[in-house]
This record gives structure tokens, C-alpha cells and sequence, in this order.
């Protein structure tokens, strides 16, 4: 990730932890690092929702998954994407595709 990036990720970082102890929200923890990989530490996941288009579904988040999980992503260019639903199935996904959709551009190693 570049300086621009990782600064401006940690201004956020700090801006959510202040809202958080503002409301007493002392069950979330905040993670600034490459989203598109996932974040195997905590894995494997029941569900996955990515909130940015991405150029494929990464293989790193679909390994992250549990058997019978689901992802939502956005795929496609960073234009416009499909809004898909995958459902690991013996390790592959089932894909439904859910039409057309804009989304900000997923950023890092997978994305753009």
C-alpha cells in the first residue's frame, strides 16, 4: 500500500475509534490492512459482504470461507459491476448474479 494510502486509511482508523468510544461501542475492532486479501487470522467466515467493485472475486477470500458460506461482491471493471452471491460448495463457488451495479473500486493487491 502506498504512504498516501496507509496515512489516509489510519485517519480513518482514529476517526472510527473516536465514534466508537463516543457511543461506548466496545465490541468492534478496527483493522487498517489490504481488504482485498481478507483477513485470514479471523477466519474461516460464515459470510463476506465487499463494499468496493472488484476485477474478480479474489481466491483469498473465497479460501477464507466455510464450507456453505457467502460472499456479495460487485464484479466487473471499476466503471460498473454485477452485484454476484457466491456459495462455497466442495470448495467452489455457486454463483448467482443479481444485475448490474456501481461501486467505488476495491483498492489493493486484488482489486485496482
Amino acid at each position: 500500500s502506498s504512504p498516501s494510502k496507509t496515512k489516509f486509511s489510519r485517519g480513518i482508523l482514529l476517526i472510527a475509534e473516536k465514534i466508537f468510544k463516543e457511543l461506548e461501542i466496545k465490541n468492534v475492532k478496527v483493522i487498517v490492512g489490504d481488504g482485498s486479501k481478507g483477513l485470514e487470522e479471523y477466519s474461516p467466515y460464515d459470510g463476506i459482504i465487499v463494499t468496493a467493485g472488484s476485477p474478480e472475486i479474489p481466491g483469498s477470500l473465497i479460501e477464507q470461507l466455510n464450507e456453505k458460506g457467502r460472499i456479495v461482491i460487485p464484479v466487473g471493471n471499476s466503471f460498473s459491476q454485477d452485484l454476484l452471491l457466491g456459495i462455497k460448495e466442495k470448495g467452489k463457488l455457486k454463483i448467482s448474479n443479481y444485475g448490474g451495479c456501481v461501486f467505488v473500486p476495491l483498492v489493493g493487491k486484488y482489486g485496482w
